[in-house]
């Protein structure tokens, strides 16, 4: 087609409600041809294209004429799920939003002064399933640091048992790191049992708002209990949610965008976490999504943790955790785990330098062998009081016992392992889709570890480099080299220098395909 022939291009301009939808447009060919987060300005030539948005895990499509002049597209806020009663989201109720509104503003349990933590667990049902007859928040307990219960949850709050019913309770309490624990249903016969615990912040002046849906732990309707995996943490200066406020609700598109490694970050957003900053959990959100970039905005990533160190007034793990990509020597130690999966994955990799950045002995350096699920929280199986624990060790050891002996041969831990990176040393094919993000900013999926090797001497940039890989904080990666390394190479003292010993030679799946 000669320069005469061509036709004039036209202007396709689009603007979402929400700023962090993400638009795409779609050609007759198939083809991406032009994509923006909150807005979208491009040139076009005319025809009949594709416009398709995406909020959380929402899709919109629609078609869009060019003919013969410019086109202009609003698009509406899309009804995502959220396990907060957000109004115009997908999964909530009139009587829902009101009833956290009204109970996240009274006192239920005093345990301390400064801050509050409020729990607001709830049920919704479509046509096809029945919601449940008891207390959504069965089975959960708030506890200290030393595993007090400070807040029985079965108990303590109000409640609406009718269809779908809720549960609340708001706990007054002192500033610093508290656990949520659940008991998750199982054989009545057996003696044991799972718990699971997740870490919950609460800094001064703030309330931390927990909210969680229901979900299946077992094939019975009884074994529905409550959903950490996929809760909505918010905060709020002094008590009180609203189910109206924009930052709840881009704070809640973030946590999505985050969880499924969408890019989602628009310019709104940036403006925002730079300038006018006033909600910290879509900064720590903010901030874990800029690292999701090939080349983070370094700059931005600085501004928006000064922010929040602003408005938290104490340091805050996951805060502290982004912290160490420009502050590597950084003096705060790790007692306890943090809130999100990708600020335990910067804590880890530290360690590679640091080894002392997660203290020897304390709930952080036990967890690594008990994480349950992936993004967004960080959640781990607390079974300290199994025993089966000592049996589940001893079975790491001789797994790295039989790679020993036997270098070629490919060992298949039991499936019901918790911890992938050496308990399950096997090549599954069931891996992770692939994605683009840069491996120093990603926690890698160890279940797609094949370990094969043996324990032999090495220098100390390969056991930075296995710290990494794997997944393991260096302490405990240490441990158990040691004690490995002492059935087949010798006892090993304290005072030997174990900076020589390596403890697997490792390839993973990704690197194999």
């Amino acid at each position: 087609m000669s320069t005469s022939e061509k036709r004039a291009l036209l202007r396709l301009e689009v603007r979402a409600a929400d700023p962090e939808t993400e638009i795409f447009v779609i050609n007759g060919q198939f083809r991406l041809i032009a994509r923006g987060v909150g807005s979208l300005d491009a040139l076009l030539e005319p025809g009949i294209y594709k416009l398709k948005s995406v909020a959380g895990l929402v899709t919109n499509e629609q078609h869009v004429i060019l003919q013969n002049k410019d086109v202009v597209v609003s698009l509406p806020r899309l009804n995502f799920s959220s396990s907060a009663p957000l109004n115009k989201t997908a999964k909530t109720h009139e009587y829902h939003m009101a009833a956290a509104d009204r109970e996240s503003r009274n006192v239920h349990v005093s345990a301390g002064d400064g801050s509050w933590i409020f729990l607001f667990a709830r049920d919704w049902t479509s046509k096809n399933r029945a919601p449940i007859s008891w207390n959504p928040a069965t089975d959960l307990t708030l506890i200290d640091e030393n595993g007090n219960v400070l807040a029985d949850f079965n108990t303590a709050g109000v409640r609406d048992l009718t269809p779908d019913p809720w549960a609340a309770c708001n706990v007054k309490i002192s500033p610093g790191v508290y656990r949520l624990r659940l008991l998750l249903p199982g054989d009545p016969t057996s003696s044991e049992s799972t718990t699971l615990e997740q870490t919950i912040v609460a800094s001064p002046g703030w309330q931390t708002q927990v909210f969680l849906l229901q979900t299946a732990y077992g094939a019975e309707r009884q074994h529905r209990r409550a959903d950490l995996d996929g809760a909505s943490i918010l905060l709020s200066r002094g008590m009180g949610f609203n189910q109206n406020r924009d930052d709840f609700r881009q704070t809640e598109l973030a946590r999505l965008g985050l969880m499924n490694r969408r890019q989602v970050l628009s310019n709104e957003l940036r403006d925002l976490l730079r300038f006018k900053l006033e909600n910290p959990m879509l900064g720590i959100f903010g901030a874990h999504l800029l690292l999701l970039n090939q080349d983070p905005d370094m700059e931005l990533f600085q501004v928006v943790i000064t922010n929040l160190r602003r408005l938290l007034d104490q340091p805050n793990p996951d805060v502290e955790a982004l912290a160490l990509v420009f502050e590597p020597n950084s003096s705060y130690e790790y007692r306890f785990p943090p809130m999100l999966r990708k600020s335990w994955s910067l804590i880890v990799e530290n360690t590679a330098m640091h080894s002392d950045r997660i203290v020897p002995g304390s709930l952080a350096g036990k967890v690594w062998d008990r994480l349950w699920t992936t993004d967004p929280w960080l959640i781990w199986n607390s079974r300290e009081e199994r025993a089966t624990e000592a049996a589940e060790v001893s079975q790491v050891e001789a797994l790295l016992e039989s790679h020993l002996k036997s270098e070629s041969r490919k060992i298949e831990a039991p499936s019901h392992s918790p911890f992938a990176a050496v308990m399950k040393m096997r090549t599954s094919k069931k891996s992770e889709p692939k994605t683009d993000e840069p491996p120093q900013h990603r926690s890698l999926n160890m279940a797609n570890v094949n370990v094969a090797g043996r324990i032999s001497f090495i220098d100390e940039n390969k056991v930075k480099e296995l710290v990494k890989s794997l997944g393991i904080p260096q302490g405990n990666l240490r441990d158990l080299a040691g004690r490995v390394y002492g059935k087949f190479g010798g006892a090993i003292s304290q005072a030997d220098n174990i900076d020589t010993i390596d403890t697997v030679n490792y390839k993973s799946e990704e690197s194999q395909s």
